[in-house]
């Protein structure tokens, strides 16, 4: 499965023009595809033609109660869009989301945590991202391997262009989560000047980083987003069918073009901006929790690591400066960290790994909340 964000803070770039289209397109090619509207003000369920206003649960309620044991979760909110196609609604009410997790540990992957529960298969995940970065494009990061950063010819938009890739590397690096960055130009008008010379200028910096598919500009698109219909159902004769099947064909070929750097990670423990990233590769495993003298030693739901499509294992903790014991309760065994070189013998003749989280934390634990009344009594193994 391929998860990708389709991400600019800039509005008015064909952000949700290329994110419904890109993912009928995907559909019509036979590819399972899921659409996930995670802007507020719901633009990809209004192009196809579902009312935010008359939706009882939407993606809103599932990331809030991601940790609730009797909570909604991403089936049941999914809406068909067509064959091979579904989406999941959003409404004005995800707008309070930020606000409410704001000092929340973990809210960067409520996302991820959703498609992870996710019972259907798909070839293809699609996020529709707010115009902002902010904590709502973050879950959607946090959640892809791949990021489509649309782009219309105008210098104000390439200037932005270059603040948000260095925001997007700058937040891959925190996390330790590797994202590739491409760059698709949207609106082309050849019969402008302006258009082709920055094409070429992206092309000059972003190199094969950029689609050499252009989305040109044309009404038929705006008219069928008008008729809440994908341009694949609308008018397969016009220039934006062909643009967006040719841009398809380059999408598939993703995959294949990146599969080596996906798997150049860094595993083990890492300080990231709001904790410790966890991470422990084991893809034939079915559950794996983290335990250590922070949170005495107990195997609680809240410390299971997440798996992603590649089988590393991943969590971030929220932990006050200092030095901890831990281990990976892996389907019922205990281990240690196979990928943290740090470790002691304890009072068992076992071996703990170590971590130690360094003081500059401490202004972000400050911001956060108090800090975790840490607890040394374990149980024996």
């Amino acid at each position: 499965m391929k998860t990708i964000s389709i991400v600019n803070q800039k509005g008015g770039c064909g952000k949700t023009t290329t994110a419904i289209n890109l993912s009928a397109s995907l559909a019509s090619l036979g590819k399972r595809v899921l659409l996930i509207d995670m802007d507020p003000q719901s633009h990809a369920s209004l192009g196809l033609n579902i009312k935010p206003k008359e939706l009882e649960i939407c993606l809103y309620d599932v990331l809030l109660s991601i940790d609730e044991v009797d909570r909604p979760i991403l089936e049941d909110i999914i809406i068909p869009a067509g064959e091979n196609f579904d989406l999941i609604p959003s409404n004005i009410v995800l707008s309070a989301f930020e606000q409410k997790l704001a000092n929340t540990p973990g809210r960067e992957t409520r996302l991820l945590q959703a498609i992870q529960g996710l019972k259907r298969e798909y070839d293809y995940i699609l996020i529709d991202c707010p115009p902002s970065v902010g904590l709502l494009s973050f879950n959607a990061l946090t959640a892809s391997q791949d990021v489509i950063i649309p782009v219309e010819p105008s210098f104000f938009s390439l200037h932005g262009l270059g603040k948000l890739t260095e925001t997007i590397q700058m937040f891959s690096e925190k996390l330790g989560h590797d994202i590739q960055i491409h760059i698709l130009l949207t609106m082309f008008d050849k019969r402008t000047r302006l258009s082709s010379e920055i094409f070429e200028e992206v092309k000059k910096h972003f190199k094969e980083n950029t689609f050499q598919t252009v989305i040109h500009f044309n009404i038929r698109l705006k008219e069928a987003a008008s008729f809440g219909s994908p341009i694949t159902e609308f008018d397969k004769n016009c220039v934006g069918y062909k643009d967006f099947l040719a841009l398809t064909q380059e999408v598939i070929q993703i995959p294949e073009k990146e599969v080596q750097k996906q798997t150049a990670q860094i595993l083990g423990p890492c300080p990231v901006t709001n904790g410790i990233l966890f991470s422990y590769k084991a893809s034939n495993v079915q559950s794996l929790k983290l335990v250590g003298d922070f949170n005495n030693w107990t195997p609680d739901p809240s410390y299971e690591l997440h798996k992603q499509p590649d089988g590393t294992w991943k969590k971030v903790i929220h932990l006050p400066p200092g030095k901890y014991h831990y281990k990976f309760i892996a389907d019922g065994e205990w281990k240690e960290d196979q990928h943290n070189p740090n470790y002691i013998v304890n009072e068992f003749g076992g071996v703990d790994s170590v971590v130690e989280v360094p003081y500059w934390e401490r202004s972000h634990q400050e911001e956060s909340g108090p800090a975790l009344d840490i607890k040394t009594e374990r149980p024996s193994q």
